[in-house]
């Protein structure tokens, strides 16, 4: 479907045929779907000098595109872009950014993004704690989860089974099983609905430090969700 639409709008342009800013919108999101991230940039170019000002959802294709390649600096040119053109970016433009600088390690540029987005007065949502969660958890920088995850129950939001799952990451990456136990035992009290995947990194954290006891009480108070972890042993 997008690649049809690109080809479409492609043969509209080249017969002179004038197009607005939606359709220049479609055919920048189809250009980035089918993988072609110099086309649709190409197109932005298109809309800049045909003086049609790129909206919030151009820039937000464009942004994730280039952040899903890892080409952060090229994202934030454009995010500052937006700022310049008084596009104000959403909470989603945020979190797409945010994601890309932990992607690529860049956890200092993704809290101070973090903080822009408090003084340009952008409410957060639970994407945004995640993301953050994310970069520090592989970072191996447990120390600094605890203080996101108050900021986030300070804005009313409750993690959920994503949220656990990054923890458990977390906390096995750093071989802190422990803490991956007690976060657990925090989930089930709490009613939080733990999906397969999220088990199964807290199983596999489990079995990578010979804690087979643990894995059978698991499975046990467990059981009734019929999780499996065959795989993870």
């Amino acid at each position: 479907m997008y690649k049809k639409t690109l080809e479409v709008f492609c043969d509209v342009m080249n017969w002179g045929i004038r197009v607005d800013r939606f359709s220049y919108g479609k055919a920048i999101q189809s250009a980035v779907k089918v993988g072609d991230l110099g086309k649709a940039l190409e197109l932005l170019g298109c809309m800049r000098r045909g003086r049609l000002n790129p909206n919030e959802f151009v820039y937000n294709v464009v942004i994730c595109g280039l952040c899903k390649e890892k080409r952060v600096v090229e994202a934030r040119k454009l995010f500052d872009e937006m700022l310049e053109r008084r596009v104000g970016p959403s909470k989603v433009t945020y979190n797409i950014l945010m994601d890309g600088y932990c992607k690529v390690g860049k956890l200092d540029e993704a809290f101070k993004l973090r903080e822009k987005m408090k003084s340009d007065n952008v409410e957060p949502n639970i994407v945004t704690f995640n993301t953050l969660l994310s970069g520090l958890c592989k970072s191996g920088k447990m120390e600094e989860v605890d203080c996101v995850v108050e900021e986030m129950k300070g804005y009313g939001f409750v993690p959920d089974g994503f949220t656990y799952s990054i923890l458990f990451d977390g906390h096995s990456r750093c071989d802190d099983v422990n803490s991956s136990l007690a976060l657990y035992e925090e989930a089930v009290k709490k009613g939080v609905q733990l999906n397969e995947y999220t088990s199964s990194v807290l199983l596999n954290g489990l079995c990578k430090k010979g804690k087979t006891d643990k894995v059978r009480d698991f499975e046990e108070d467990d059981g009734k969700r019929a999780y499996s972890y065959g795989g993870v042993v």
